[in-house]
């Protein structure tokens, strides 16, 4: 019945917690991400406006050179590659230093002081001259100068860039300007710019998120910036004029790609996440989630027990009350604990006890008075001092003929015959013990060795009443299995001992014999608590009777307990009421009640 209540407990609470609980983290998980891919979106956005800003500072600064920048009040830098580029013969040398050291002095400070990332600043006429500053060793050959110079004509637009293989941490571009003269469409040569993308590069990954790596695209196809070598491995077609955030799938399991492409800029940023990495930041609130749960879980459960076991301590306490009923225990009574259907069954069952127990009594003494009837008409039938009298000439006989060990024994067998005549069933200890003292009379004479027979009754226990013959059966056990095999000549000896315990008498008779087998005592001891004999003699049905008179007469808390060992004797405990008064309807009185 746990197992049924603690079953529908769990269908109906536990299990429907636990999916409600994992519905509820997924589509928690969803939206988390789904927020998180908006995040990024917005960021990659705000990555894309800053890398934007990045590169059109670098063309504005190349655009100078066309406007109003000029390197003394009276020159302009334009107007000065002019007019090399139209020097016929041979020129002054003195004016030609002091215009290339004008030129280098224009790419120094207007340029490379301006901007840091700049590792060089190269300006190639139409004539083929070359003004070159830069910061390290580094240089740009002639004719890579003219290819660049070719590829910016070629593709009718005021300025070019192309990414450099990365020789360092840091990836690198160039940036190659037109230079035109002002107020006219005259082409005077290309202004270069070597590009060194550190500054960016720590820009970007401050504003990444933690995994997250990142891929700048010029014209939507030139990569200048792969921090991830993602764009290489993962590309994506960009759709100009939007942001956007697509689900792709890698060896590194779900990827998500999120890009920015206006259509107004030359500028593309495309970065790459793993779903893992943007879970991490969900992974202590599943945690949270996960501990709540199985907290909520444990407790439904650990309620389920609680309510389980209120519910069926009642049934428990009642079934034990039943077994113990049923093992003889007439008088059970269950505790009433509440008001509802338990406690009304309950209320019966301790009804039904004790009208149970009330009858069988009645039954129990009819029973008695039945046989106390027929032992009545017994001893009807002879007459007790007839038979006394004959005994009593007999053994005067014996005495007159020479024979006193038969005197005693017929005078022992007279007192014993009165004894058992005698109408009266419960009888003070003391009588008893002058009973059982004739008994071990008897039987002295047939006996092998000398009989040494001790009684010690304690004085507050002599007039105790005690069942009449209940000692004699066990002294005839003692004789007949305790000292059967005892070598002759050898003394017997037997101790009886009675001394009040609580509200008990207790009766000790102690043989020094052979004792018992442990196999032969465990038939005894089965024997005893069973009421039937198991073995071919009987199992001491002396012993059985008396346990089973008593036991009958006061409840199984009484009877006999034996104690033996092989070799050391046999000792038989009879446990009984200390009474001292008779009464009417059960036959004693305690007075200690």
């Amino acid at each position: 019945m746990a197992k049924k209540l603690l079953l529908t407990y769990l269908f109906l609470i536990v299990f429907p917690l636990t999916i409600v609980t994992i519905i509820s983290y997924s589509i928690f998980k969803n939206n988390m991400e789904n927020r998180v891919a908006q995040s990024v979106e917005h960021s990659v956005q705000l990555v894309q406006h800053e890398a934007e800003a990045y590169f059109d500072n670098l063309v504005a600064l190349s655009a100078q050179i066309m406007q109003q920048d000029s390197i003394t009040e009276d020159s302009r830098m334009t107007a000065l590659i002019a007019s090399r580029i139209d020097i016929v013969g041979q020129p002054d040398h003195y004016v030609d230093y002091m215009q290339n050291q004008k030129i280098l002095l224009y790419l120094n400070t207007n340029i490379l002081d301006r901007q840091r990332d700049i590792k060089m600043a190269v300006i190639r006429l139409t004539n083929g001259e070359t003004f070159q500053s830069k910061r390290t060793a580094a240089s740009i050959d002639n004719s890579t100068l003219e290819q660049m110079q070719k590829d910016v004509m070629d593709s009718q637009m005021q300025w070019l860039v192309q990414p450099i293989s990365p020789k360092g941490n840091a990836p690198e571009f160039y940036l190659i300007r037109k230079i035109n003269l002002p107020g006219s469409n005259r082409f005077l040569g290309i202004l270069v710019f070597e590009v060194k993308m550190d500054a960016l590069a720590i820009t970007m990954r401050r504003a990444l998120l933690p995994g997250q790596e990142a891929a700048i695209l010029w014209q939507q196809s030139s990569v200048l910036y792969d921090s991830g070598d993602w764009w290489r491995t993962l590309p994506i077609e960009l759709v100009p004029k939007r942001s956007e955030s697509l689900e792709r799938e890698s060896s590194q399991g779900r990827i998500l790609v999120t890009y920015s492409s206006p259509l107004d800029s030359d500028w593309a940023v495309v970065t790459y996440v793993t779903f893992s990495e943007l879970s991490e930041g969900i992974i202590p609130i599943q945690r949270t989630l996960m501990i709540a749960a199985i907290a909520c879980i444990v407790a439904a459960i650990l309620m389920a027990l609680l309510l389980a076991r209120s519910i069926l301590r009642p049934v428990w306490s009642l079934r034990n009350a039943m077994r113990r009923m049923s093992k003889g225990f007439l008088q059970t009574q269950v505790s009433v604990q509440g008001k509802d259907e338990m406690a009304e069954l309950t209320h019966v069952f301790n009804s039904m006890s004790h009208e149970l127990s009330e009858m069988i009594e009645k039954v129990y003494v009819a029973e008695l008075s039945q046989k106390d009837a027929e032992l009545q008409a017994l001893q009807a039938q002879i007459d007790p001092h007839f038979l006394y009298n004959t005994l009593e000439s007999i053994r005067m006989v014996a005495e007159m003929q020479g024979s006193p060990d038969a005197g005693k024994m017929l005078r022992a067998m007279a007192i014993l015959f009165r004894a058992a005549t005698d109408t009266e069933s419960m009888v003070p200890l003391e009588k008893e013990a002058i009973l059982f003292e004739q008994y071990a009379m008897l039987h002295e004479i047939r006996l092998n060795g000398p009989l040494q027979l001790s009684i010690q009754l304690d004085p507050s226990v002599k007039m105790c009443r005690v069942p009449k013959l209940t000692l004699q059966p066990l002294l005839e056990n003692c004789f007949k299995h305790g000292y059967a095999a005892w070598p002759s000549g050898a003394p017997i000896v037997v101790h009886l001992q009675a001394f009040r315990e609580d509200n008990d008498l207790v009766l000790d008779l102690t043989d020094y014999g052979t004792g018992m087998t442990a196999k032969r005592f465990e038939e005894v001891e089965l024997a005893l608590k069973s009421g039937h004999a198991h073995t071919e003699v009987g199992t001491r049905v002396g012993l059985l009777n008396v346990h089973e008179r008593l036991r009958k007469r006061w409840g199984n808390g009484y009877g006999i307990t034996i104690f033996s060992k092989p070799g050391m004797g046999t000792v038989v405990s009879v446990r009984l009421p200390y009474q001292l008064q008779l009464t009417e309807e059960i036959g004693y009185e305690s007075t200690n009640r």
